[in-house]
């Protein structure tokens, strides 16, 4: 019986740890939901851009976003503007067991009224 556990343990682990370090998939339009509100702050934690938008108290991170190119000085003039952000649906495809209720929105695509400021959308 003991052995029984142990690999069922195994099994699970080794299933939690895949949702855990799987990359991300190709995010598709129809795979989003959007908000639209004023950037109140736009801030830096490790290598991710935490942006807050005015009367939300959610959380929108773009994911390793300094790793892949993002600057503080190209994103940080965007608070105080009027923006769109697209982000990831509660789907089981981008579901993280780290953050099982998805407190913090994964951000796919961030959008002013000058433009696209940030896109990970594939057509």
């Amino acid at each position: 019986m003991g052995k029984f556990f142990g690999f069922l343990f195994v099994i699970v682990l080794g299933a939690f740890t895949y949702l855990v370090l799987r990359p991300l998939p190709l995010i598709h339009f129809e795979d989003t939901d959007r908000v639209v509100g004023k950037v109140e702050k736009i801030t830096q934690q490790n290598k991710d851009v935490v942006v807050k938008l005015e009367d939300n108290n959610e959380v929108f991170t773009i994911k390793d976003g300094f790793k892949n190119g993002i600057s503080m000085n190209k994103i940080k003039h965007l608070e105080g503007e009027v923006a769109t952000i697209y982000f990831l649906k509660k789907d089981f495809k981008f579901w993280d067991p780290l953050d099982p209720s998805s407190t913090i929105k994964h951000v796919a695509k961030l959008k002013t009224l000058k433009g696209v400021a940030y896109n990970e959308i594939v057509k």
